[in-house]
């Protein structure tokens, strides 16, 4: 009686085939996290043709408008009115729809007294509902250069 032993894979193929799958499934976990592109957004602000600083502008996504992906982009108005955009830590605006919030207020000092709100701009452009700002942020080659005037 002869007795054949099954064919099996060797330790060797079957370690090599399992660090390639492994290798394969990461590429595809890098690929998948991979953070979506900004396009650099700017402009400048401000208030009846003066540069209004400080001031903080927040483009927030406009989900009536298809603009889901849920992530705002904020920035600092510098003394001469202009501001850059930044998602996160990451400079410019994912492509679409925002509405446009504008916080323009006295700071308070580092370690100074607390006292109420003296805002530099009508308070309704800091409510992205009430603000009336919109815009399309788009792809390149298209400058992503947007300029606000607020009436007081």
């Amino acid at each position: 009686m002869t007795s054949e032993r099954p064919s099996f894979p060797t330790l060797g193929r079957l370690a090599r085939g399992l660090i390639g799958l492994t290798g394969l499934l990461g590429l595809l976990v890098v690929g998948c996290q991979r953070e979506p592109p900004l396009v650099p957004v700017s402009g400048k602000l401000t208030l009846a043709g003066k540069p209004l600083s400080p001031a903080r502008v927040q483009f927030v996504p406009d989900r009536s408008k298809g603009n889901v992906h849920g992530q705002e982009a904020r920035g600092r108005v510098a003394a001469d009115g202009t501001y850059t955009l930044s998602t996160g830590s990451r400079p410019g605006a994912m492509p679409g729809w925002y509405i446009v919030a504008v916080f323009a207020f006295e700071e308070v000092p580092e370690g100074g007294e607390p006292k109420p709100i003296t805002w530099l701009a009508p308070p309704r452009y800091a409510d992205p509902a009430q603000s009336g700002l919109s815009v399309e942020v788009t792809a390149q080659p298209k400058p992503n250069q947007y300029d606000f005037d607020l009436k007081p």
